[in-house]
């Protein structure tokens, strides 16, 4: 992910929003005057975070999206089967034994 520079090149782009917003100075008079994390949090203010958020979930999808097949694949399989999991979890299932059939898997 790291090599492609992608999420850097898209950091440098929210922090220039950021520096033409003001945002952060902003928050830091904020902080100065007083004003907590729960008046002003910074994770809503001016949606920088949010926009980092996107920007990692982006970069983070180009680089899955370049691996090589048989490795995605393996990730994919690894994805399912969690999911599986935790949704024989919250059904009250124990992992791995159909309680109908009671087959192993």
């Amino acid at each position: 992910m790291g090599k492609r520079g992608y999420f850097k090149d898209q950091i440098k782009n929210i922090m220039r929003t950021a520096d033409a917003r003001n945002t952060i100075n902003e928050l830091q008079e904020a902080r100065r005057r007083g004003i907590k994390s729960d008046q002003v949090p910074i994770g809503k203010y001016d949606q920088i975070h949010m926009m980092l958020d996107t920007a990692l979930k982006n970069a983070e999808e180009l680089a899955f999206n370049e691996l090589e097949s048989p490795v995605r694949l393996s990730i994919e399989q690894r994805i399912m089967e969690k999911q599986m999991t935790d949704q024989r979890a919250e059904q009250g299932l124990m992992p791995g034994i159909d309680s109908t059939l009671n087959i192993r898997y």
